[in-house]
Protein backbone atom coordinates (compact mmCIF):
# COMPACT_ATOMS: atom_id res chain seq x y z
CA UNK A 1 0.00 0.00 0.00
CA UNK A 2 1.30 3.47 -0.84
CA UNK A 3 1.84 6.40 1.50
CA UNK A 4 -0.93 8.79 2.42
CA UNK A 5 -1.92 10.98 -0.45
CA UNK A 6 -0.08 8.96 -3.10
CA UNK A 7 -1.78 6.16 -5.00
CA UNK A 8 -0.15 2.76 -5.18
CA UNK A 9 -0.09 0.75 -8.36
CA UNK A 10 -0.11 -3.03 -8.36
CA UNK A 11 1.23 -5.37 -10.97
CA UNK A 12 -2.17 -5.63 -12.63
CA UNK A 13 -2.24 -1.93 -13.45
CA UNK A 14 -5.20 -1.12 -11.16
CA UNK A 15 -4.67 2.09 -9.20
CA UNK A 16 -6.06 2.52 -5.63
CA UNK A 17 -6.91 6.08 -4.61
CA UNK A 18 -8.26 5.07 -1.17
CA UNK A 19 -5.22 5.60 1.00
CA UNK A 20 -6.96 4.24 4.10
CA UNK A 21 -7.77 0.86 2.50
CA UNK A 22 -5.11 -1.69 1.48
CA UNK A 23 -4.73 -2.11 -2.26
CA UNK A 24 -5.97 -5.51 -3.37
CA UNK A 25 -3.17 -5.84 -5.91
CA UNK A 26 -0.40 -5.43 -3.30
CA UNK A 27 0.82 -8.61 -1.63
CA UNK A 28 0.71 -8.59 2.19
CA UNK A 29 4.06 -8.56 3.96
CA UNK A 30 4.74 -11.71 6.01
CA UNK A 31 4.88 -11.27 9.79
CA UNK A 32 8.32 -11.50 11.35
CA UNK A 33 8.71 -14.55 13.59
CA UNK A 34 10.75 -13.60 16.64
CA UNK A 35 11.14 -17.04 18.15
CA UNK A 36 14.26 -18.18 19.91
CA UNK A 37 16.11 -21.24 18.77
CA UNK A 38 15.74 -24.40 20.79
CA UNK A 39 18.31 -24.96 23.49
CA UNK A 40 18.07 -28.73 23.20
CA UNK A 41 16.07 -31.27 25.10
CA UNK A 42 18.42 -31.00 28.03
CA UNK A 43 17.60 -27.36 28.60
CA UNK A 44 15.05 -26.48 31.20
CA UNK A 45 12.86 -24.27 29.03
CA UNK A 46 12.63 -23.02 25.47
CA UNK A 47 10.14 -20.24 24.80
CA UNK A 48 9.04 -18.16 21.90
CA UNK A 49 11.11 -15.26 23.11
CA UNK A 50 10.30 -12.14 25.05
CA UNK A 51 6.71 -10.98 24.59
CA UNK A 52 6.45 -8.19 22.09
CA UNK A 53 4.58 -5.04 23.10
CA UNK A 54 0.88 -5.43 22.40
CA UNK A 55 1.19 -9.18 21.87
CA UNK A 56 -0.81 -11.59 24.05
CA UNK A 57 0.59 -14.83 22.60
CA UNK A 58 3.56 -16.62 24.15
CA UNK A 59 4.76 -20.21 23.79
CA UNK A 60 7.51 -22.32 25.28
CA UNK A 61 8.63 -25.28 27.35
CA UNK A 62 8.21 -25.34 31.13
CA UNK A 63 8.51 -28.03 33.76
CA UNK A 64 5.18 -28.80 35.50
CA UNK A 65 4.78 -30.65 38.80
CA UNK A 66 2.76 -33.84 38.26
CA UNK A 67 3.03 -36.07 41.35
CA UNK A 68 5.49 -37.36 43.93
CA UNK A 69 6.52 -40.30 41.74
CA UNK A 70 7.30 -38.43 38.52
CA UNK A 71 8.02 -34.99 39.95
CA UNK A 72 8.44 -32.20 37.40
CA UNK A 73 7.74 -33.12 33.75
CA UNK A 74 8.50 -31.11 30.60
CA UNK A 75 5.36 -29.62 29.02
CA UNK A 76 4.63 -27.26 26.12
CA UNK A 77 2.73 -24.14 27.32
CA UNK A 78 0.77 -21.74 25.12
CA UNK A 79 -0.44 -18.34 26.36
CA UNK A 80 -3.14 -16.82 24.15
CA UNK A 81 -6.18 -14.57 24.68
CA UNK A 82 -5.78 -14.58 28.46
CA UNK A 83 -5.74 -18.40 28.67
CA UNK A 84 -2.72 -20.53 29.58
CA UNK A 85 -2.91 -24.07 28.12
CA UNK A 86 -0.37 -26.86 28.19
CA UNK A 87 0.34 -29.98 26.14
CA UNK A 88 2.76 -32.85 26.41
CA UNK A 89 4.27 -32.06 23.01
CA UNK A 90 3.84 -29.43 20.33
CA UNK A 91 2.12 -32.02 18.12
CA UNK A 92 -0.73 -32.31 20.66
CA UNK A 93 -1.79 -28.71 20.04
CA UNK A 94 -3.94 -29.85 17.11
CA UNK A 95 -6.06 -32.37 19.02
CA UNK A 96 -5.45 -32.71 22.80
CA UNK A 97 -5.22 -30.01 25.49
CA UNK A 98 -4.10 -31.26 28.90
CA UNK A 99 -5.37 -28.29 30.88
CA UNK A 100 -6.27 -24.59 30.72
CA UNK A 101 -6.32 -21.85 33.34
CA UNK A 102 -8.01 -18.45 33.00
CA UNK A 103 -5.60 -15.67 33.94
CA UNK A 104 -8.39 -13.15 34.59
CA UNK A 105 -9.19 -14.94 37.88
CA UNK A 106 -5.77 -16.47 38.53
CA UNK A 107 -3.20 -15.58 41.18
CA UNK A 108 0.45 -15.47 40.08
CA UNK A 109 3.12 -16.16 42.69
CA UNK A 110 6.88 -16.82 42.63
CA UNK A 111 8.36 -19.14 45.23
CA UNK A 112 12.08 -18.96 44.39
CA UNK A 113 14.41 -18.02 41.54
CA UNK A 114 12.89 -20.33 38.92
CA UNK A 115 9.44 -21.41 40.20
CA UNK A 116 6.02 -20.05 39.22
CA UNK A 117 2.76 -20.87 41.01
CA UNK A 118 -0.59 -20.24 39.28
CA UNK A 119 -3.82 -20.77 41.20
CA UNK A 120 -7.39 -20.23 40.03
CA UNK A 121 -10.36 -21.69 41.87
CA UNK A 122 -9.53 -25.24 42.88
CA UNK A 123 -6.63 -25.68 40.43
CA UNK A 124 -2.97 -24.89 41.09
CA UNK A 125 -0.07 -25.19 38.63
CA UNK A 126 3.46 -25.52 40.03
CA UNK A 127 5.82 -24.60 37.19
CA UNK A 128 9.59 -24.30 36.92
CA UNK A 129 11.68 -22.46 34.33
CA UNK A 130 15.24 -23.26 33.29
CA UNK A 131 16.72 -19.96 34.45
CA UNK A 132 15.82 -16.72 36.19
CA UNK A 133 15.78 -14.90 32.84
CA UNK A 134 13.33 -17.42 31.39
CA UNK A 135 11.17 -17.25 34.51
CA UNK A 136 11.07 -13.44 34.28
CA UNK A 137 10.00 -13.61 30.62
CA UNK A 138 7.08 -15.86 31.54
CA UNK A 139 6.12 -13.67 34.52
CA UNK A 140 6.09 -10.60 32.27
CA UNK A 141 3.95 -12.34 29.64
CA UNK A 142 1.53 -13.70 32.27
CA UNK A 143 1.11 -10.35 34.02
CA UNK A 144 0.48 -8.54 30.72
CA UNK A 145 -2.04 -11.17 29.62
CA UNK A 146 -3.79 -11.08 33.01
CA UNK A 147 -4.08 -7.28 32.98
CA UNK A 148 -5.49 -7.36 29.44
CA UNK A 149 -7.99 -10.10 30.33
CA UNK A 150 -9.21 -8.20 33.40
CA UNK A 151 -9.53 -5.00 31.37
CA UNK A 152 -11.56 -6.77 28.67
CA UNK A 153 -13.80 -8.36 31.30
CA UNK A 154 -14.48 -4.94 32.89
CA UNK A 155 -15.18 -3.38 29.50
CA UNK A 156 -17.72 -6.10 28.71
CA UNK A 157 -19.41 -5.64 32.09
CA UNK A 158 -19.55 -1.85 31.56
CA UNK A 159 -21.07 -2.28 28.10
CA UNK A 160 -23.65 -4.71 29.41
CA UNK A 161 -24.42 -2.39 32.33
CA UNK A 162 -25.27 0.49 29.98
CA UNK A 163 -28.04 -1.49 28.33
CA UNK A 164 -31.56 -0.91 29.56
CA UNK A 165 -34.72 -2.94 29.09
CA UNK A 166 -36.65 -2.12 25.94
CA UNK A 167 -39.60 0.14 26.77
CA UNK A 168 -42.69 1.00 24.75
CA UNK A 169 -41.10 4.26 23.56
CA UNK A 170 -37.99 2.38 22.40
CA UNK A 171 -40.11 -0.05 20.41
CA UNK A 172 -42.00 2.85 18.81
CA UNK A 173 -38.72 4.50 17.89
CA UNK A 174 -37.46 1.28 16.29
CA UNK A 175 -40.66 0.96 14.25
CA UNK A 176 -40.32 4.57 13.12
CA UNK A 177 -36.72 3.99 12.09
CA UNK A 178 -37.72 0.93 10.06
CA UNK A 179 -40.43 2.94 8.28
CA UNK A 180 -37.93 5.69 7.48
CA UNK A 181 -35.50 3.16 6.05
CA UNK A 182 -38.28 1.67 3.94
CA UNK A 183 -39.17 5.10 2.53
CA UNK A 184 -35.51 5.80 1.77
CA UNK A 185 -35.31 2.51 -0.11
CA UNK A 186 -38.35 3.57 -2.16
CA UNK A 187 -36.67 6.91 -2.93
CA UNK A 188 -33.52 5.09 -3.99
CA UNK A 189 -35.54 2.88 -6.32
CA UNK A 190 -37.22 5.96 -7.83
CA UNK A 191 -33.86 7.68 -8.35
CA UNK A 192 -32.59 4.53 -10.01
CA UNK A 193 -35.42 4.64 -12.52
CA UNK A 194 -34.95 8.37 -13.17
CA UNK A 195 -31.21 8.03 -13.77
CA UNK A 196 -31.80 5.23 -16.23
CA UNK A 197 -34.53 7.22 -18.03
CA UNK A 198 -32.61 10.52 -18.27
CA UNK A 199 -29.36 8.75 -19.17
CA UNK A 200 -31.02 7.02 -22.11
CA UNK A 201 -32.61 10.32 -23.27
CA UNK A 202 -29.26 12.10 -23.07
CA UNK A 203 -27.60 9.39 -25.10
CA UNK A 204 -30.29 9.62 -27.80
CA UNK A 205 -29.99 13.41 -27.99
CA UNK A 206 -26.25 13.24 -28.41
CA UNK A 207 -26.56 10.61 -31.12
CA UNK A 208 -29.02 12.83 -33.03
CA UNK A 209 -26.77 15.87 -32.58
CA UNK A 210 -23.79 13.95 -33.92
CA UNK A 211 -25.68 13.26 -37.19
CA UNK A 212 -26.26 16.99 -37.95
CA UNK A 213 -24.07 18.97 -40.32
CA UNK A 214 -21.85 21.29 -38.28
CA UNK A 215 -18.43 22.91 -38.78
CA UNK A 216 -15.30 20.90 -38.09
CA UNK A 217 -14.54 22.71 -34.82
CA UNK A 218 -18.07 22.15 -33.55
CA UNK A 219 -17.91 18.49 -34.51
CA UNK A 220 -14.83 17.97 -32.36
CA UNK A 221 -16.54 19.58 -29.37
CA UNK A 222 -19.63 17.44 -29.92
CA UNK A 223 -17.40 14.38 -30.09
CA UNK A 224 -15.75 15.31 -26.79
CA UNK A 225 -19.16 15.83 -25.17
CA UNK A 226 -20.28 12.47 -26.53
CA UNK A 227 -17.25 10.74 -25.00
CA UNK A 228 -17.93 12.35 -21.63
CA UNK A 229 -21.57 11.34 -21.86
CA UNK A 230 -20.50 7.79 -22.63
CA UNK A 231 -18.22 7.79 -19.55
CA UNK A 232 -21.12 9.15 -17.48
CA UNK A 233 -23.37 6.41 -18.84
CA UNK A 234 -20.86 3.71 -17.88
CA UNK A 235 -20.50 5.12 -14.38
CA UNK A 236 -24.26 5.54 -14.00
CA UNK A 237 -24.86 1.98 -15.15
CA UNK A 238 -22.37 0.71 -12.56
CA UNK A 239 -24.13 2.70 -9.83
CA UNK A 240 -27.53 1.55 -11.08
CA UNK A 241 -26.44 -2.09 -11.01
CA UNK A 242 -25.03 -1.69 -7.48
CA UNK A 243 -28.23 -0.01 -6.29
CA UNK A 244 -30.33 -2.72 -7.92
CA UNK A 245 -28.31 -5.44 -6.19
CA UNK A 246 -28.64 -3.64 -2.87
CA UNK A 247 -32.39 -3.28 -3.29
CA UNK A 248 -32.78 -6.93 -4.18
CA UNK A 249 -30.77 -8.02 -1.14
CA UNK A 250 -32.57 -5.58 1.17
CA UNK A 251 -35.99 -6.76 0.05
CA UNK A 252 -34.94 -10.40 0.31
CA UNK A 253 -33.46 -10.19 3.80
CA UNK A 254 -35.56 -7.45 5.43
CA UNK A 255 -38.26 -9.83 6.61
CA UNK A 256 -35.69 -12.32 7.86
CA UNK A 257 -33.93 -9.56 9.77
CA UNK A 258 -37.20 -8.46 11.35
CA UNK A 259 -37.93 -12.02 12.47
CA UNK A 260 -34.38 -12.35 13.85
CA UNK A 261 -34.66 -9.06 15.77
CA UNK A 262 -38.02 -10.08 17.21
CA UNK A 263 -36.58 -13.43 18.28
CA UNK A 264 -33.57 -11.75 19.90
CA UNK A 265 -35.86 -9.39 21.79
CA UNK A 266 -37.93 -12.29 23.13
CA UNK A 267 -34.78 -14.15 24.11
CA UNK A 268 -33.47 -11.08 25.92
CA UNK A 269 -36.69 -10.69 27.90
CA UNK A 270 -36.60 -14.38 28.82
CA UNK A 271 -32.95 -14.08 29.88
CA UNK A 272 -33.67 -11.03 32.04
CA UNK A 273 -36.47 -12.89 33.84
CA UNK A 274 -34.20 -15.91 34.37
CA UNK A 275 -31.37 -13.76 35.75
CA UNK A 276 -33.77 -11.99 38.12
CA UNK A 277 -35.00 -15.35 39.43
CA UNK A 278 -31.42 -16.60 39.83
CA UNK A 279 -30.50 -13.44 41.75
CA UNK A 280 -33.30 -14.08 44.24
CA UNK A 281 -32.20 -17.69 44.74
CA UNK A 282 -28.56 -16.58 45.05
CA UNK A 283 -29.38 -14.12 47.83
CA UNK A 284 -31.28 -16.80 49.72
CA UNK A 285 -28.41 -19.30 49.30
CA UNK A 286 -25.86 -16.73 50.40
CA UNK A 287 -27.78 -16.09 53.61
CA UNK A 288 -27.84 -19.82 54.34
CA UNK A 289 -24.15 -20.06 53.49
CA UNK A 290 -23.19 -17.27 55.92
CA UNK A 291 -25.39 -18.54 58.74
CA UNK A 292 -24.26 -22.16 58.52
CA UNK A 293 -20.83 -21.90 60.18
CA UNK A 294 -22.09 -19.63 62.95
CA UNK A 295 -24.94 -22.00 63.83
CA UNK A 296 -23.00 -25.23 63.64
CA UNK A 297 -19.44 -24.45 64.76
CA UNK A 298 -19.90 -21.75 67.37
CA UNK A 299 -18.47 -23.07 70.66
CA UNK A 300 -17.86 -21.25 73.94
CA UNK A 301 -14.49 -19.42 73.99
CA UNK A 302 -11.74 -22.01 73.58
CA UNK A 303 -13.25 -25.47 74.24
CA UNK A 304 -10.02 -27.24 73.34
CA UNK A 305 -8.33 -25.48 76.27
CA UNK A 306 -11.25 -25.03 78.72
CA UNK A 307 -13.76 -27.76 79.52
CA UNK A 308 -16.82 -27.69 81.71
CA UNK A 309 -20.60 -27.44 81.71
CA UNK A 310 -22.40 -24.09 81.78
CA UNK A 311 -24.51 -24.20 84.96
CA UNK A 312 -26.50 -21.00 85.41
CA UNK A 313 -28.85 -20.79 88.35
CA UNK A 314 -32.60 -21.07 87.78
CA UNK A 315 -33.84 -17.62 86.71
CA UNK A 316 -30.37 -16.25 86.03
CA UNK A 317 -30.36 -13.76 83.14
CA UNK A 318 -28.23 -11.31 81.17
CA UNK A 319 -29.20 -8.25 79.10
CA UNK A 320 -26.17 -8.39 76.79
CA UNK A 321 -26.91 -8.26 73.06
CA UNK A 322 -24.08 -10.73 72.36
CA UNK A 323 -23.60 -14.35 73.42
CA UNK A 324 -23.12 -14.51 77.20
CA UNK A 325 -20.69 -16.95 78.76
CA UNK A 326 -21.22 -18.38 82.23
CA UNK A 327 -18.47 -19.10 84.70
CA UNK A 328 -17.97 -21.79 87.31
CA UNK A 329 -15.81 -21.22 90.34
CA UNK A 330 -13.44 -24.17 90.54
CA UNK A 331 -11.00 -25.20 93.22
CA UNK A 332 -7.33 -24.61 92.50
CA UNK A 333 -6.48 -28.31 92.34
CA UNK A 334 -5.24 -30.64 89.57
CA UNK A 335 -7.77 -32.62 87.53
CA UNK A 336 -7.67 -35.30 84.85
CA UNK A 337 -9.85 -34.26 81.89
CA UNK A 338 -10.86 -36.26 78.81
CA UNK A 339 -11.37 -34.09 75.73
CA UNK A 340 -14.64 -34.81 73.87
CA UNK A 341 -14.41 -33.62 70.25
CA UNK A 342 -17.35 -32.96 67.94
CA UNK A 343 -17.95 -36.09 65.82
CA UNK A 344 -21.33 -36.01 64.17
CA UNK A 345 -23.36 -35.08 61.09
CA UNK A 346 -25.59 -32.04 61.26
CA UNK A 347 -28.22 -30.76 58.84
CA UNK A 348 -29.23 -27.10 58.86
CA UNK A 349 -32.43 -26.30 56.97
CA UNK A 350 -34.23 -23.11 56.00
CA UNK A 351 -37.84 -24.17 56.37
CA UNK A 352 -39.24 -21.53 53.99
CA UNK A 353 -36.97 -22.22 50.99
CA UNK A 354 -35.98 -25.85 51.83
CA UNK A 355 -32.29 -24.97 51.40
CA UNK A 356 -30.00 -27.14 53.49
CA UNK A 357 -26.41 -27.30 54.67
CA UNK A 358 -24.98 -30.76 55.34
CA UNK A 359 -22.10 -30.53 57.87
CA UNK A 360 -19.74 -33.31 58.85
CA UNK A 361 -17.50 -33.15 61.92
CA UNK A 362 -14.74 -35.66 61.21
CA UNK A 363 -13.61 -37.76 64.20
CA UNK A 364 -9.98 -37.56 65.19
CA UNK A 365 -7.78 -40.58 64.56
CA UNK A 366 -4.10 -41.07 65.28
CA UNK A 367 -3.62 -42.81 61.92
CA UNK A 368 -5.72 -40.35 59.89
CA UNK A 369 -4.11 -37.86 57.53
CA UNK A 370 -6.92 -35.34 57.99
CA UNK A 371 -6.52 -32.21 60.05
CA UNK A 372 -7.82 -32.64 63.63
CA UNK A 373 -11.25 -31.13 64.35
CA UNK A 374 -12.00 -30.97 60.61
CA UNK A 375 -15.38 -29.69 59.39
CA UNK A 376 -16.73 -30.12 55.84
CA UNK A 377 -20.11 -29.26 54.37
CA UNK A 378 -22.19 -28.67 51.26
CA UNK A 379 -24.91 -26.01 50.80
CA UNK A 380 -27.72 -27.11 48.46
CA UNK A 381 -30.91 -25.48 47.23
CA UNK A 382 -34.42 -26.87 47.47
CA UNK A 383 -33.88 -29.08 44.42
CA UNK A 384 -30.74 -30.72 45.82
CA UNK A 385 -28.33 -28.79 43.57
CA UNK A 386 -25.04 -27.99 45.36
CA UNK A 387 -23.88 -24.35 45.23
CA UNK A 388 -21.24 -23.92 47.98
CA UNK A 389 -18.84 -26.10 49.94
CA UNK A 390 -17.57 -25.43 53.47
CA UNK A 391 -14.23 -26.52 54.89
CA UNK A 392 -12.06 -25.81 57.91
CA UNK A 393 -11.86 -26.69 61.61
CA UNK A 394 -14.34 -25.88 64.33
CA UNK A 395 -11.67 -24.40 66.62
CA UNK A 396 -9.74 -22.27 64.07
CA UNK A 397 -11.53 -21.07 60.92
CA UNK A 398 -14.26 -21.88 58.38
CA UNK A 399 -13.99 -21.11 54.65
CA UNK A 400 -16.50 -21.33 51.81
CA UNK A 401 -16.08 -21.67 48.04
CA UNK A 402 -18.66 -21.30 45.26
CA UNK A 403 -19.12 -24.39 43.07
CA UNK A 404 -18.74 -23.73 39.35
CA UNK A 405 -18.79 -27.33 38.09
CA UNK A 406 -19.43 -30.82 39.46
CA UNK A 407 -18.62 -34.25 38.07
CA UNK A 408 -18.83 -37.88 39.14
CA UNK A 409 -15.65 -39.41 40.50
CA UNK A 410 -14.61 -42.89 41.58
CA UNK A 411 -16.11 -45.02 44.32
CA UNK A 412 -15.28 -44.22 47.93
CA UNK A 413 -14.37 -46.47 50.83
CA UNK A 414 -18.06 -47.21 51.51
CA UNK A 415 -18.79 -48.15 47.90
CA UNK A 416 -20.65 -44.90 47.15
CA UNK A 417 -19.79 -42.83 44.11
CA UNK A 418 -18.03 -39.60 44.97
CA UNK A 419 -18.84 -36.17 43.55
CA UNK A 420 -15.91 -33.97 42.51
CA UNK A 421 -16.54 -30.22 42.75
CA UNK A 422 -14.64 -27.51 40.90
CA UNK A 423 -14.79 -24.25 42.86
CA UNK A 424 -13.64 -20.65 42.85
CA UNK A 425 -11.16 -19.28 45.37
CA UNK A 426 -12.39 -19.83 48.96
CA UNK A 427 -13.62 -16.97 51.14
CA UNK A 428 -13.09 -16.71 54.89
CA UNK A 429 -16.39 -16.85 56.81
CA UNK A 430 -15.26 -17.20 60.42
CA UNK A 431 -11.93 -17.16 62.23
CA UNK A 432 -11.03 -17.65 65.87
CA UNK A 433 -9.74 -14.53 67.53
CA UNK A 434 -6.38 -14.91 69.31
CA UNK A 435 -6.61 -15.26 73.08
CA UNK A 436 -5.32 -12.40 75.26
CA UNK A 437 -2.00 -12.56 77.07
CA UNK A 438 -1.80 -14.89 80.08
CA UNK A 439 -4.96 -16.66 78.88
CA UNK A 440 -3.77 -19.90 80.49
CA UNK A 441 -4.03 -18.17 83.88
CA UNK A 442 -7.59 -16.98 83.14
CA UNK A 443 -9.19 -20.32 82.16
CA UNK A 444 -8.47 -19.49 78.49
CA UNK A 445 -11.32 -17.01 78.40
CA UNK A 446 -11.55 -14.98 75.19
CA UNK A 447 -11.52 -11.19 75.09
CA UNK A 448 -15.28 -11.26 74.43
CA UNK A 449 -15.93 -13.36 77.54
CA UNK A 450 -13.85 -11.02 79.69
CA UNK A 451 -15.64 -7.98 78.26
CA UNK A 452 -19.11 -9.44 78.81
CA UNK A 453 -18.26 -10.14 82.44
CA UNK A 454 -17.58 -6.49 83.27
CA UNK A 455 -20.03 -5.15 85.92
CA UNK A 456 -22.68 -2.64 84.84
CA UNK A 457 -24.93 -0.41 86.90
CA UNK A 458 -28.71 -0.71 86.69
CA UNK A 459 -29.00 -4.36 85.63
CA UNK A 460 -31.57 -6.75 87.09
CA UNK A 461 -30.88 -8.65 90.33
CA UNK A 462 -30.85 -11.94 88.38
CA UNK A 463 -28.08 -10.84 86.00
CA UNK A 464 -25.28 -13.41 85.82
CA UNK A 465 -22.63 -10.75 86.47
CA UNK A 466 -23.97 -10.28 90.00
CA UNK A 467 -23.14 -13.81 91.16
CA UNK A 468 -21.21 -13.31 94.40
CA UNK A 469 -19.06 -16.44 94.01
CA UNK A 470 -17.99 -15.21 90.57
CA UNK A 471 -16.98 -11.81 91.91
CA UNK A 472 -15.00 -13.37 94.76
CA UNK A 473 -13.24 -15.73 92.35
CA UNK A 474 -12.18 -12.87 90.07
CA UNK A 475 -10.84 -10.99 93.09
CA UNK A 476 -8.64 -13.98 93.95
CA UNK A 477 -10.49 -14.86 97.17
CA UNK A 478 -10.73 -18.57 96.36
CA UNK A 479 -11.78 -19.92 99.78
CA UNK A 480 -14.62 -17.42 100.15
CA UNK A 481 -15.70 -18.04 96.54
CA UNK A 482 -15.91 -21.79 97.21
CA UNK A 483 -18.04 -21.26 100.34
CA UNK A 484 -20.34 -18.86 98.48
CA UNK A 485 -20.67 -21.32 95.58
CA UNK A 486 -21.79 -24.09 97.95
CA UNK A 487 -24.34 -21.73 99.54
CA UNK A 488 -25.84 -20.83 96.14
CA UNK A 489 -26.06 -24.46 95.07
CA UNK A 490 -27.75 -25.46 98.32
CA UNK A 491 -30.23 -22.59 97.92
CA UNK A 492 -30.98 -23.80 94.41
CA UNK A 493 -31.56 -27.36 95.67
CA UNK A 494 -33.96 -26.08 98.35
CA UNK A 495 -35.99 -24.19 95.72
CA UNK A 496 -36.13 -27.31 93.55
CA UNK A 497 -37.32 -29.48 96.46
CA UNK A 498 -40.02 -26.94 97.32
CA UNK A 499 -41.32 -26.90 93.74
CA UNK A 500 -41.32 -30.69 93.58
CA UNK A 501 -43.41 -30.75 96.76
CA UNK A 502 -45.86 -28.23 95.27
CA UNK A 503 -46.19 -30.39 92.16
CA UNK A 504 -46.89 -33.45 94.32
CA UNK A 505 -49.56 -31.59 96.32
CA UNK A 506 -51.23 -30.42 93.11
CA UNK A 507 -51.29 -34.01 91.81
CA UNK A 508 -52.83 -35.27 95.07
CA UNK A 509 -55.56 -32.63 94.94
CA UNK A 510 -56.34 -33.62 91.36
CA UNK A 511 -56.76 -37.25 92.44
CA UNK A 512 -58.95 -36.41 95.50
CA UNK A 513 -61.23 -33.92 93.76
CA UNK A 514 -62.58 -33.86 90.25
CA UNK A 515 -61.72 -30.19 89.80
CA UNK A 516 -58.09 -30.29 90.90
CA UNK A 517 -55.70 -27.46 90.08
CA UNK A 518 -52.92 -27.90 87.49
CA UNK A 519 -49.39 -27.05 88.60
CA UNK A 520 -47.71 -24.77 86.05
CA UNK A 521 -44.16 -25.14 87.32
CA UNK A 522 -41.43 -22.60 86.75
CA UNK A 523 -42.30 -19.86 84.25
CA UNK A 524 -39.64 -17.53 82.79
CA UNK A 525 -40.14 -13.86 83.61
CA UNK A 526 -39.21 -12.30 80.27
CA UNK A 527 -39.88 -15.13 77.79
CA UNK A 528 -42.93 -17.11 76.71
CA UNK A 529 -42.98 -20.78 75.77
CA UNK A 530 -44.35 -21.50 72.28
CA UNK A 531 -44.33 -24.15 69.54
CA UNK A 532 -42.58 -23.27 66.31
CA UNK A 533 -45.10 -23.38 63.44
CA UNK A 534 -42.46 -24.56 60.94
CA UNK A 535 -40.47 -27.13 62.92
CA UNK A 536 -42.94 -28.10 65.64
CA UNK A 537 -40.24 -27.67 68.30
CA UNK A 538 -40.61 -25.81 71.60
CA UNK A 539 -39.09 -22.33 71.57
CA UNK A 540 -39.00 -19.35 73.95
CA UNK A 541 -39.99 -15.94 72.54
CA UNK A 542 -39.27 -12.62 74.25
CA UNK A 543 -42.60 -11.25 75.48
CA UNK A 544 -41.40 -7.77 76.44
CA UNK A 545 -41.17 -5.84 79.69
CA UNK A 546 -37.49 -6.17 80.58
CA UNK A 547 -36.16 -2.94 79.08
CA UNK A 548 -39.14 -0.97 80.43
CA UNK A 549 -38.51 -2.41 83.89
CA UNK A 550 -34.82 -1.52 83.60
CA UNK A 551 -35.69 2.08 82.72
CA UNK A 552 -37.98 2.31 85.79
CA UNK A 553 -35.52 0.34 87.97
CA UNK A 554 -38.48 -1.57 89.43
CA UNK A 555 -37.31 -5.16 90.05
CA UNK A 556 -39.89 -6.24 92.65
CA UNK A 557 -41.21 -9.08 90.47
CA UNK A 558 -37.76 -10.71 90.13
CA UNK A 559 -36.89 -13.68 92.40
CA UNK A 560 -33.95 -13.50 94.79
CA UNK A 561 -31.69 -16.22 93.41
CA UNK A 562 -28.42 -14.98 94.89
Amino acid sequence: MGKAGAPCSGSSGIVSFLTAVPCLSCKPQPAVDRRMSDQGKGSASTSAGAPAPGSDTYKGWLFKWTNYLKGYQRRWFVLSNGLLSYYRTQAEMAHTCRGTINLATAHIDTEDACNIVLSSGGRTYHLKAGSEVERQRWITALELAKAKAIRMMHDQSDDSGDEEPTTQSDRSEIQGTLKTLASKLDDLSTCNDLIAKHGAALQRSLSELEGLRVPVEGGEKIKAVNERATLFRITSNAMINACRDFLDLAETHSRRWQRALQYEREQRIHLEETIEQLAKQHNSLERAWREAPALATNTPAAPAARKGNERPLKGEASDEDEDTEYFDAMEDSPAFITVADHTQHRTLCLCLTKETCQLKFSPYSYFSRDVPRKVTGVVTDGGGQAHYILSGTWDDKIESAKIVQSSRGGSGSEGKQKTVYQTLSPKLLWKKYPLPENAENMYCFSALALTLNEPEDGVGPTDSRLRPDQRLMEAGRWDEANVEKQRLEEKQRAVRRRREAEATDALDEECDYDSGREYEGYQPRWFQKRTDSLTGETIFVYKGGYWETKDRQDWNMCPQIF
